[in-house]
């Protein structure tokens, strides 16, 4: 893999991904501030330019290093926003089981992060007052 290769491919693959991430996280709070995260992405690219220099992996292995952290962060973005989903609902009146059958299963994904997630909640979440209010 040439070093043009790496850098697009570690783009595509996660740093894409983990931007979305906290993009998304700083717009829940609505603290409009530069997450620390940010210097971690840094800190995640020199330590897989390093392994990629060392030549101990093969592209394949590099290719499988980026998913794996891909589908780390993705995971764990969709268990904190499912609980945080849940807890809003909660907030509102409903139980935690029902809360969780009112979120569709199809609002996350397994690989990648989706970017309308707070946009579709925040629809959810007006449907579920308005029914609230008519009964």
């Amino acid at each position: 893999m040439e070093k043009y290769e790496f850098l697009y491919h570690f783009t595509k693959i996660f740093l894409s991904e983990a931007v979305k991430e906290t993009i998304l996280i700083e717009n829940w709070r609505e603290t409009k501030d530069y997450d620390p995260r940010y210097e971690e992405y840094a800190k995640y690219f020199l330590l897989m330019k390093k392994a990629y220099i060392s030549n101990a992996f093969s592209d394949q292995e590099m290719f499988n290093k980026f998913n794996e952290s891909k589908n780390r962060l993705v995971n764990k973005f969709n268990s904190t926003f499912m609980d945080i989903f849940i807890k809003e609902f909660m907030k509102l009146g409903c139980e935690e089981d029902i809360a969780k059958h009112l979120i569709p299963e199809d609002i996350f994904s397994t690989d990648k992060i989706n970017r309308d997630v707070l946009k579709t909640f925040r629809e959810l979440e007006e449907n579920y007052q308005v029914k609230q209010g008519e009964t």
